[in-house]
């Protein structure tokens, strides 16, 4: 049995930037820091991404690699890039020293991201199979990582950055209904229409390095597990809830969700039960394991949250 005592109740200032941007350029995409270092980076609503220096509390860079919004990004283990992703669905891969854009990566090009994750390389344990050309990709600096799709597509990456090497590994499509939750029927072409849908959402699974565990909209309220090497939905989990934000714990075996009804779940996907915690006045826009997996963070426009993670 499972139980979370909340910690804390933050109240959320109207930025939630260490640096106030200006008017017409709100924070996006939520704030990632590098182990590293000491720098942080956030993603806004004009294009831009800004590093900033926790300790300093100020600004040391600025690069805009895109003209529409920042709606997902990932600040690499290692601190020498950035991948920035926004609302017409390209992905920058920019180089941190300079702030050059390295690549652009226009695959999902036509929906918006929504979500995006990295493993080390050397946590797939020899468990993935590495496309032809790659096969050099080290423990140091080397990575596997994803972005999903508002169209429920996700594609999967290996890389190693100071090589310059970036390829495709595995390229997902997720089946789901012709309209929308509200009923609206779906067409193709307008981005818009994706803002009525909820968002995709993917993680690695800590304890089984192959496979991809998906949230998004589809046929069914679910969590999927994908795995890489079957190339299939290898388990599911029904959900009672459209999941507006997704983490899977350190442990491997736990799975945070976020609702648009204010919902904080904590699902254990090998005895398949879960719970619902409530505390938000709105819907739950983050949710995020500690790295040890006994705390997680969950937060809304106007609140955040600290459980503490007891096993009963």
């Amino acid at each position: 049995m499972l139980e979370l005592n909340s910690l804390l109740l933050a109240v959320a200032a109207s930025s939630t930037s260490t640096a106030s941007p200006p008017p017409s350029a709100t924070p996006t995409a939520t704030p990632t820091a590098t182990p590293t270092t000491t720098h942080c980076a956030a993603g806004y609503s004009d294009g831009t991404v800004r590093v900033f220096d926790v300790g300093g509390a100020k600004m040391v860079s600025k690069m805009h690699p895109h003209s529409d919004a920042i709606t997902a990004f990932y600040y690499s283990h290692d601190g020498h890039v950035i991948l920035a992703a926004c609302y017409d669905g390209r992905v920058a891969v920019m180089e941190v020293s300079t702030g050059m854009v390295l690549r652009m990566i226009t695959e999902h090009r036509g929906a918006p991201i929504t979500d995006m994750h990295y493993r080390k390389v050397a946590a797939t344990q020899g468990q993935l199979p590495l496309p032809p050309g790659v096969s050099e990709v080290g423990e140091d600096g080397g990575c596997l990582w994803m972005a999903a799709s508002g169209d429920r597509r996700v594609s999967v990456w290996c890389a190693e950055w100071k090589k310059g090497v970036c390829q495709l590994v595995d390229w997902l499509t997720f089946p789901g209904p012709s309209h929308a939750p509200n009923g609206v029927k779906l067409r193709k072409g307008p981005k818009c229409q994706y803002d009525l849908l909820p968002p995709s959402l993917v993680r690695f699974s800590p304890s089984e390095p192959h496979v991809v565990v998906y949230a998004g909209y589809g046929l069914e309220r679910c969590v999927l597990f994908y795995s890489l090497l079957q190339k299939c939905v290898v388990r599911r989990a029904a959900l009672t809830h459209w999941a507006t934000a997704l983490d899977v714990s350190p442990l491997g075996h736990l799975l945070a969700l976020g609702c648009r009804e204010r919902v904080v779940k904590l699902m254990d996907y090998e005895e398949s039960s879960f719970q619902d915690y409530l505390g938000h006045s709105d819907a739950v826009s983050t949710v995020c394991f500690s790295p040890c997996g006994t705390h997680l963070v969950s937060t809304s426009s106007t609140s955040l949250h600290i459980w503490t993670i007891k096993f009963k």
